[in-house]
């Protein structure tokens, strides 16, 4: 299952742990990301968030050693009863821009793209 696309940019798939502290409550727990583009990203999980919920997220991409960490929030949820998990689209908010190009560097010189 995807999230329904409404992205603009281009995207890339990606499996990866990324730290998310859910409403900024100091709560960190580890998701998966299943893509990211300069703009958001998709993670999946078992844990309930409603649309708009706040989140700050730290992760390092596959190649690159940066630590990049963002705050975004949460744009479109969808539900998986097969699998009995959550889509979530996460929206980046004030990505920096070294880290905007870290992200465009990475989708730009991996084989496969979405």
């Amino acid at each position: 299952m995807k999230v329904q696309e409404r992205r603009k940019e281009k995207r890339e798939t990606l499996c990866i742990d990324v730290a998310v502290d859910i409403s900024r409550n100091q709560k960190w727990y580890d998701l998966k990301c299943i893509d990211i583009s300069k703009s958001g990203m998709c993670l999946k999980t078992d844990i309930v968030m409603p649309v708009e919920t706040p989140v700050e997220l730290e992760f390092c991409l596959p190649r690159f050693g940066t630590q990049i960490e963002v705050e975004g929030h949460v744009v479109c949820r969808e539900y998986s009863a097969e699998e009995d998990y959550f889509y979530y689209g996460i929206m980046f908010i004030n990505l920096l821009r070294k880290y905007k190009e870290i992200i465009g560097k990475f989708i730009e010189t991996t084989d496969f793209h979405s």
